[in-house]
């Protein structure tokens, strides 16, 4: 059997040297397909299937409680909230907290805001993952009279410290605490994307660090099921939420989720749909494959039928066939695997910002590599079944009679390949469909108007320290003294303030209108904003009148609201004159005693929750009564010059720091370049995959068109001659070859088309703007396949309008 086996090997690799062309075609076209689907494998499993470094996230669970609605009842949790559940639950062998806080590294040339996570001693124990340096934070750092230390993140140390082992012992000045550094965490161990690490230790009724909401994390002990979990912490959220006045619904329900559903890719139903896309571009080659060796096998019928009369079994000569596909899948494996490798590195280089966890790790690894060989082997059989079970079908008598004519096959063989390759262009179409809908979608966000020129806008960020400004009033009289001077640059023409840039709202707030009766179904997006606000990003007004700087300065409680929010409560009756109320400033931090605003102006609606979704009501108030005190509400400036508003970032930097030298500023660049970032990464991702994908599945298809013409004229070769023996002419001839063509294209995309009309719903979350079905995708893929059959048809018609008769009939 082992011998049988070597000389069928054997025998595969002389057969495939004797046919370089064919060969060379068959593994370029295998290795495009397993690169490509191997490229986006890896991006899978490093991001869905193995993305944390964490010991069994699967035991790691968030908890989630909601209403009967399915309202999220803590989102995130309180310190006391966390310390009930850690007190009294019996089934974690740990509970963290931890919370992402901007923290402030000052003492350094350049003052840096960094991530920083607060996590409770435990944290790192639970998480079961060990230091690369030094030692992670312990129990015994929560002592009071502990000395104040900090765990450094991986890129952290690579940027600041230039990976140097030294750094242990090196003191830094964090929130103005000097704290020393104790451990540096490997290169996954990526918890909430920190910088820094310090530890916490809540205490009841108590801000410590200025914390006010966490994150929080349990791990099952073994055995406990989510169900027993479950119905262990109900009485404890049960105890919770009785304590707590402002909640009055009776029914809630307690759900875990494990770390994998807790921190899933933003992007994963999108990888899943490229996963899609990569395996149609795989079955296309394979079909072109299986098409280039049912032409291969009908050459050499002949040899096939000596050798079964000399005794070969049809099991034994399908066997043949199947080693030499087995062969060309292996060395597609090998140049497909090279491909994906280079192909990886421009799939991670396109990933969106943000969009993955911070601890994936997308390689071609020991999972991703055995996944490869079997995708080999499988289209190795795929592609090479079809071949191998026509070959053992060959009839001896009409393949030895058929020897010498000068052409091989069978109807049978013919038709067979004829629906291949009109399965290519369906599957091609497929491809090309999905690739057309996501290009409008990027083309429709791109053409979305936001009222003003993005790129002739600057936009930084200001984080203000709450240990620098701790109050309302330091804030306000900081941001007042930084607007002053950046006005008074000779090259600025507005000054805008805000915690966000529209169309990326970053705070939503309830809102309550005295006499309406209208209950809100979502929450109002909340801007703090200057006077200048509206003229900055052209924002028309509607009704009433903008506010004056003198309201702001004056702390008045004025507001301005959308078109959006006036439809909505106020059924287009008068807005301006009335108020309204925004309950939750009156809670911590900013504790306003008086929450009504008098609405004085009604402005235009803009985009305000990103481009793909509706406008939400939105009110617009002074930002100085409120001061920013909300964690992660950054003031954000918004600048217009006569310059490019880019070159005065150096000039503007220089500004704030002559205010406070200790003042971080970030997040420097032109709102385009955040639109970039934030609003078409995903939809580029999309696009660049897809059209890649669509590219290789269009060339693909035109090489199987070229080559069953080409073949059938070959065969036809006789038939052909004896028509220009008996005068047609060449565009007879051309009709004949393009005919033929023609009939399997648009079989096609016949085909296509229907598959097109179910598969692309599939796509819905990736498009918007425009239909699934729609009709300008449709026609332009089904022009651009009908002007590639046309193209891969023009040399074999070439030939056949050239035929010598003279020639071709002596020849047979």
């Amino acid at each position: 059997m082992t011998g049988s086996i070597a000389r069928d090997v054997r025998f595969g690799f002389r057969s495939l040297l004797q046919s370089p062309g064919f060969t060379v075609t068959a593994i370029l076209s295998l290795a495009l397909g397993i690169a490509a689907t191997t490229a986006i494998f890896s991006v899978i499993y490093g991001v869905i299937i193995d993305p944390f470094p964490y010991a069994h996230p699967e035991t790691l669970m968030s908890i989630q409680v909601r209403e009967p609605d399915h309202n999220l009842v803590f989102s995130p949790y309180t310190p006391d909230q966390y310390l009930d559940i850690a007190e009294r639950s019996h089934i974690f062998q740990g509970v963290i907290a931890s919370t992402i806080s901007d923290v402030l590294l000052t003492g350094t040339a350049n003052p840096e805001r960094l991530r920083g996570n607060f996590v409770t001693t435990n944290t790192f124990e639970v998480m079961g993952v060990q230091p690369l340096l030094g030692r992670y934070i312990t129990p015994a750092d929560g002592g009071v009279t502990a000395a104040p230390v900090v765990v450094l993140g991986y890129k952290f140390w690579q940027k600041h410290f230039a990976g140097n082992t030294g750094v242990l012992g090196t003191n830094l000045r964090l929130n103005d605490k000097v704290r020393t550094v104790v451990g540096v965490m490997p290169p996954r161990f990526m918890w909430r994307g920190a910088d820094v690490y310090l530890p916490i230790v809540f205490q009841r009724g108590k801000i410590v660090e200025g914390v006010r909401y966490i994150n929080v994390i349990g791990r099952l002990k073994p055995g406990v099921t989510t169900a027993e979990a479950e119905t262990d912490l109900h009485p404890i959220i049960q105890d919770i939420l009785s304590r707590d006045p402002s909640y009055h619904q009776e029914k809630f329900h307690v759900k875990l989720y494990n770390f994998y559903e807790t921190y899933p890719s933003s992007i994963r139903k999108q990888l899943w749909i490229l996963l899609s896309a990569v395996a149609l571009l795989l079955l296309i080659a394979c079909t072109n494959v299986s098409n280039l060796m049912l032409a291969r096998a009908a050459a050499r019928s002949r040899e096939i039928a000596v050798r079964a009369s000399l005794g070969a079994g049809r099991l034994r000569i399908a066997g043949q066939l199947l080693t030499e596909s087995v062969l060309l899948g292996i060395s597609s494996a090998v140049l497909g695997t090279l491909l994906a490798l280079a192909a990886l590195y421009s799939v991670i280089a396109i990933i969106p910002p943000g969009t993955i966890p911070d601890e994936s790790k997308i390689s071609l690894n020991i999972p991703v590599l055995l996944f490869t060989l079997a995708l080999s082997l499988f289209t190795a059989l795929l592609f090479g079944l079809a071949p191998a079970i026509q070959a053992a079908r060959t009839d001896l008598a009409a393949a030895l009679r058929s020897a010498g004519r000068g052409f091989a096959g069978n109807r049978r063989e013919g038709r067979l390949r004829k629906v291949l390759v009109a399965a290519e262009v369906s599957f091609a179409m497929l491809l090309l469909i999905a690739a057309s809908l996501v290009l409008r979608t990027l083309l429709k966000l791109q053409d979305v108007n936001l009222g003003y020129d993005p790129e002739a806008v600057l936009s930084m960020q200001i984080p203000l320290p709450q240990n620098h400004y701790p109050t309302i009033e330091a804030r306000d009289q900081f941001l007042s003294n930084v607007l002053g001077r950046i006005h008074s640059l000779p090259a600025v023409e507005r000054v805008a303030l805000n915690t966000f840039v529209h169309p990326f709202a970053n705070w939503g707030v309830r809102v309550e209108v005295p006499g309406s009766s209208v209950h809100q179904q979502r929450p109002a997006v909340l801007s703090q904003i200057n006077a200048s606000y509206p003229a900055v990003l052209h924002i028309p007004l509607k009704q009433g009148r903008f506010f004056t700087s003198q309201e702001v300065e004056l702390h008045r409680h004025v507001a301005l609201i959308n078109e959006t929010l006036a439809r909505t409560y106020f059924k287009g009756a008068a807005a301006v004159g009335r108020s309204l109320r925004l309950p939750e400033l009156k809670d911590q931090p900013i504790k306003l005693s008086d929450d009504a605003f008098a609405i004085v102006g009604v402005v235009g609606d803009v985009r305000n929750v990103g481009l793909e979704r509706q406008i939400y009501p939105e009110v617009y108030v002074p930002y100085t009564t409120t001061g920013y005190m909300e964690a992660f509400i950054h003031p954000t400036l918004l600048i217009t010059a006569h310059v490019p508003p880019q070159n005065l970032a150096n000039a503007i930097t220089q500004q704030i720091h002559s205010i406070d030298p200790d003042q971080p500023v970030m997040q420097v660049q032109t709102v385009q370049k955040l639109l970039d970032d934030e609003g078409f990464a995903e939809p580029r991702f999309s696009v660049f995959l897809f059209s890649v994908f669509a590219a290789l599945g269009l060339t693909l298809c035109v090489v199987g068109i070229y080559g069953v013409v080409n073949y059938s004229v070959s065969r036809q070769m006789p038939a052909l001659g004896v028509r220009v023996a008996l005068g047609a002419g060449r565009g007879n001839i051309a009709r004949l070859v393009f005919s033929e063509a023609l009939r399997l294209i648009f079989a096609g995309v016949a085909a296509g088309v229907i598959a097109g009309l179910i598969a692309t719903r599939w796509l819905s979350s990736l498009i918007w703007g425009v239909s699934p079905s729609d009709p300008l995708s449709y026609v332009l893929v089904s022009l651009v396949l009908l002007a590639a059959g046309v193209a891969a048809c023009l040399r074999p018609a070439w030939r056949a309008c050239h035929i010598d008769p003279v020639i071709v009939l002596r020849s047979e």
